[in-house]
């Protein structure tokens, strides 16, 4: 592969990487150091995920209360049915979104860790072949 192709992979693979592994960071930072509360579930319901489609998701809404002393109302992950008209424990996000549950049950959490994976195979392998220069037997 030529070094601008090589230069065009790289960039795709950054942009992804920026995408998945931001989501990815942003989740993890709520699961270790997100504000710690108690929310509320009021309810559960079926809802569908694309138009005229059979697919569905549980989708629950919750209500809690920010240590600032501001109560939301919204959409809660990590909770179900078994959930409802109960008090569970949950960390609010950075941007207000709360997540119940544990870092496992969010995958996106490990997408900024396998999305390294590949850069530092490639650095090692390069950084083996960089090292190697062909030997050549004198002429005399």
């Amino acid at each position: 592969m030529t070094r601008g192709k090589w230069i065009i992979v790289a960039v795709c693979y950054t942009v992804a990487a920026a995408g998945f592994g931001g989501v990815g960071v942003a989740t993890t930072y709520t699961m270790l150091w997100g504000e710690r509360t108690t929310a509320y579930v009021n309810e559960c319901h079926l809802e569908r995920t694309q138009k005229n489609k059979t697919n569905y998701r549980e989708v629950c809404n919750a209500t809690w209360q920010t240590k600032a002393g501001e109560q939301k109302d919204s959409t809660i992950e990590g909770v179900g049915p078994a959930d409802v008209h109960k008090h569970v424990k949950v960390r609010l996000g950075p941007a207000g979104d709360a997540y119940a549950g544990s870092y496992s049950d969010h995958g996106i959490v490990y997408a900024p860790f396998i999305l390294a994976v590949p850069p530092v195979i490639a650095g090692v392998v390069w950084w083996r072949r960089r090292g190697r220069v062909e030997k050549v037997e004198p002429l005399v």
